[in-house]
């Protein structure tokens, strides 16, 4: 592994048949990342390291700041990402911007979160730069000094790649709210399955799954409308009631047999059943059938396209 050097960032990638690409950007940017240790590890060599450490895919990067909490690096993989990803945690956690540039500030990063702030709010910015340290791993944190258009207070909009606009938070300005409000907004339409996200999910959240592999055409182009059904359910806050995810089974241990892909199943609410999808593939699923499916298949019936049908059995 790699030494620990106190308050200093440290980046791991563990190894796979990605690795030397992986550790070609890693040994580039390390002439840049002077007070960054980087380290690699092979899986197949040490097993339990990558079992500890929640790897379940490869190749993956880790960081950690020296705390013993390691965080699965997201964003793009290239050099000049890693190097932003990498001095964001090491500098200030929320960058100044100003009315004109945070646009470009929201699309340079995977998730971003702005706040605009008057000038009698210290309270507030105090509270946002609290929440900035301890989320700075996940999201990229920006300020601007100004209100919002048409704006009467403080406010935080999160921008996200998934979303063609941002998520607006006009609530208190307290460190419980503010984080509730994230874990809300920066929630991935579609979930990436892995056998943590797959326990957590199907126990507390009924799943629409689609188990695909990279190299299905199909399941490329099956992402797009799981993604805009997503879309829809959390505009009409049906997000509780059914949750969408994937998993790569190539890159994952699959807890239920699976013969074709893409493979959709729906974990009912209530019980232990899995209901398999069965319609005609030769065709991309149109955004109603995956929605019937997921109606008469659950247990709480929701609909996008016929709210009044919609029922709640619990």
């Amino acid at each position: 592994m790699a030494s620990q050097h106190d308050d200093n960032a440290h980046a791991r990638v563990y190894g796979c048949k990605e690795c030397d690409r992986v550790q070609e950007i890693l040994d580039g940017v390390s002439p840049v990342l002077t007070k960054t240790a980087i380290a690699s590890v092979n899986c197949n060599e040490e097993p339990m390291v990558c079992d500890d450490s929640k790897v379940f895919t490869v190749s993956t990067l880790k960081f950690t700041t020296g705390n013993n909490e390691l965080t699965t690096y997201k964003e793009s993989l290239d050099a000049s990402s890693v190097v932003k990803y990498i001095e964001r945690q090491s500098g200030s956690p929320v960058v100044d911007l100003t009315g004109k540039n945070h646009l470009d500030f929201a699309r340079s990063t995977r998730v971003a979160v702005v706040a605009f702030f008057g000038s009698d709010c210290p309270q507030e910015r105090e509270t946002f730069n609290a929440v900035a340290e301890r989320w700075r791993a996940q999201c990229s944190f920006g300020s601007v000094d100004g209100l919002e258009q048409d704006s009467k207070g403080p406010s935080i909009a999160v921008y996200t790649q998934e979303e063609e606009g941002p998520v607006y938070y006009h609530g208190p300005f307290t460190v419980a709210d503010v984080e509730a409000f994230l874990r809300g907004a920066t929630q991935p339409l579609i979930r990436e399955f892995d056998p943590i996200v797959h326990e957590e999910v199907t126990k507390d959240e009924k799943p629409l799954v689609e188990f695909n592999v990279p190299w299905c055409q199909y399941c490329t182009d099956l992402h797009v409308q799981m993604n805009e059904l997503g879309s829809k359910y959390e505009q009409l806050g049906l997000s509780d009631k059914v949750a969408l995810a994937n998993i790569n089974v190539d890159a994952n241990d699959v807890p239920i047999e699976i013969d074709s892909y893409p493979s959709i199943r729906l974990y009912r609410a209530g019980s232990n059943e899995i209901v398999s999808f069965h319609g005609n593939l030769t065709q991309m699923l149109t955004l109603e059938q995956l929605d019937t499916f997921a109606s008469q298949s659950g247990s709480h019936g929701v609909s996008v396209f016929n709210q009044n049908k919609a029922h709640d059995e619990l």
